[in-house]
């Protein structure tokens, strides 16, 4: 879709209301789940080592789900857009308040997992600091005006090239942090070639996925909680954090290696399980 075709469905939503943009949506995953029959097989064999139970037709009805699950993603930009009254609850403030009450920032580890951008941009309209680093694809001029609309909502936001992220960013990153800031990075996806990877296991298949999140939670003394954003209704979403916790610091007790491979182990057992309750939320579809 070009940058221009998104912006004319955007006016028309200003004229009809998002219900333009939602349906348009809709039949587009629907033709995508028709005509990507390889990705739908793709998919289908992915939720075969989630829910071995269930049949074929089984799965090949959450891929339906999570086809047109993933279209609400678009209708609901322009539903923020309009600046519409979005209603959020939020599971574990808690473990949330109790951290900033210490004076510490934090990492959100986030995934391909509902819609983050919209946890990300309902954070910062309550007023809290916070860098987002996203990967940069070149050419997707939906993506750059989806960024200028998240910085325009008061997120910082880094893009890491295909060439690999600048340093300087993750120093500033280092710096809110320690500062009582939050930033938040996908846990699930390798950005650039040469990124800093770890192999990991997720359903019992080898996963890559980065290190920075872990490292820089190590190196700036933060926690880490994970985040999920499960959609209820079209104004209405679930946003869930994680308990937080730290990566220990390397020592006589623990290797440096030892504690990253802690640290990813939890989240992606915190992001298998939510799988497991939201398949249809599941946004990956190259796994």
């Amino acid at each position: 879709m070009k940058g221009l075709f998104y912006e004319f469905l955007v006016r028309m939503s200003r004229l009809t209301g998002p219900w333009f943009v939602a349906l348009f949506a809709w039949l587009v995953s629907s033709g995508f789940f028709v005509v990507r029959p390889g990705m739908v097989a793709r998919n289908v064999s992915f939720f075969r080592s989630v829910f071995p139970e269930k049949s074929s037709w089984a799965l090949v009805g959450i891929v339906w789900r999570q086809f047109h699950h993933f279209a609400t993603v678009f209708a609901d930009r322009v539903r923020l857009a309009r600046n519409e009254s979005f209603t959020w609850e939020v599971e574990g403030m808690d473990g949330f308040d109790k951290n900033r009450s210490r004076g510490l920032g934090g990492i959100f580890l986030m995934s391909h997992f509902g819609n983050w951008e919209i946890a990300a941009r309902l954070f910062a309209r309550k007023g809290l600091p916070l860098m987002l680093h996203l990967g940069e694809k070149q050419k997707e001029q939906i993506e750059r005006k989806q960024k200028h609309d998240i910085a325009q909502d008061g997120v910082g936001v880094v893009s890491a090239s295909d060439d690999g992220g600048s340093p300087f960013d993750l120093l500033e990153s280092v710096r809110i942090l320690r500062e009582g800031g939050f930033v938040s990075i996908a846990g699930d996806r390798i950005q650039s070639e040469d990124q800093r990877r770890m192999v990991a296991s997720f359903f019992g298949s080898r996963l890559d996925v980065p290190m920075t999140p872990h490292l820089l939670a190590m190196k700036a003394g933060v926690p880490i909680f994970t985040l999920f954003t499960v959609r209820l209704h079209p104004l209405r979403y679930r946003i869930r954090l994680g308990e937080p916790y730290f990566v220990p610091r390397p020592d006589a007790h623990i290797t440096r290696e030892e504690a990253l491979r802690q640290s990813v182990a939890h989240y992606l057992g915190e992001l298998e399980e939510m799988v497991r309750k939201h398949p249809e939320h599941w946004y990956r579809f190259d796994a």
